[in-house]
């Protein structure tokens, strides 16, 4: 293959990386009201949504529910 295939699939192969992280970060919907928020952090917090098996880093004002 020539240099040029290369630099195009390491462009796709990034572009399709990408996609894949933006579409896990999106926001899970929820029914019920929120039991709290997140109003202050000290740095370094983490939290795991029930569906998911990934920790995310915690966000100021982000809203949570039980569970």
């Amino acid at each position: 293959m020539s240099a040029r295939t290369y630099r195009l699939l390491a462009a796709a192969s990034v572009l399709a990386l990408s996609l894949a992280d933006a579409g896990a970060q999106s926001p899970v919907p929820r029914q019920n009201p929120a039991a709290g928020a997140i109003v202050a952090a000290k740095g370094g917090e983490e939290m795991r949504f029930v569906r998911e098996d990934l920790w995310r880093a915690a966000q100021i004002q982000q809203n949570v529910v039980g569970g």
